[in-house]
């Protein structure tokens, strides 16, 4: 945890910037703007919860933080999804839920903490593509202010990294490369409406001369 060292508060500062990049999607989900998938986050949440507790007893020090933050932002998000989200379980849900359970099983009663570690990431993983293909097909349920956020926050915590052991990298290099991902899907949009918008415009009549003296 905190124990003086560069990457504890490097870990904690990502944790901060994780737990906020909430705050903006909370209020986006709230106002309507925003339309979290149900599955997704519940799944998220079920899985993060287990991916603190893997990832400390796999030991996990200062690159804890941010799988703090996004647990308690995704139990959040979850609940909020209850009330303003949409979809519901498909096959790929189901074996995301099946397969988080399953992670249980090495650390719990094999004491394989690596192993259920490793099993909850490739969960997290399949539980991505729900809300990665929602991005791509309606950006506009997605707030990309939060996925920035995010983004950040996974960028922060690969410099909290004190050790590039599979075990303490893994989960750091997933949040980089998932959040990363969705951000990229939204971004995308941005770019070619903002290109579409530019090309759509009339061009204006060339200036004609004055003749006259």
């Amino acid at each position: 945890m905190i124990d003086g060292s560069l990457q504890s508060w490097i870990g904690l500062t990502s944790g901060a910037v994780a737990l906020a990049s909430f705050v903006p999607y909370i209020r986006s989900i709230v106002r309507g703007q925003t339309r979290p998938n149900r599955a997704s986050w519940f799944i998220w949440a079920f899985a993060e919860i287990i991916t603190t507790a893997t990832y400390a007893a796999s030991g996990a020090d200062a690159t804890l933080w941010i799988a703090a933050g996004y647990a308690l932002g995704t139990i959040t998000v979850a609940s909020l999804s209850l009330r303003y989200g949409e979809g519901g379980a498909s096959m790929i849900d189901v074996m995301c839920l099946a397969g988080a359970s399953l992670a249980l099983i090495p650390w719990l009663a094999l004491d394989q903490a690596e192993l259920a570690l490793y099993m909850i990431i490739f969960v997290d993983v399949l539980a991505v593509f729900p809300t990665l293909k929602k991005a791509i097909t309606d950006p506009d349920s997605e707030d990309t202010t939060y996925w920035s956020l995010s983004f950040l926050a996974a960028i922060i915590n690969l410099f909290a990294i004190d050790r590039w052991a599979p075990e303490i990298a893994a989960f750091p290099i997933y949040c980089f490369l998932g959040a990363g991902a969705i951000l990229a899907a939204l971004l995308s949009h941005s770019v070619i409406r903002a290109v579409s918008s530019r090309l759509r415009q009339p061009s204006l009549p060339a200036s004609v001369p004055n003749l006259q003296s």
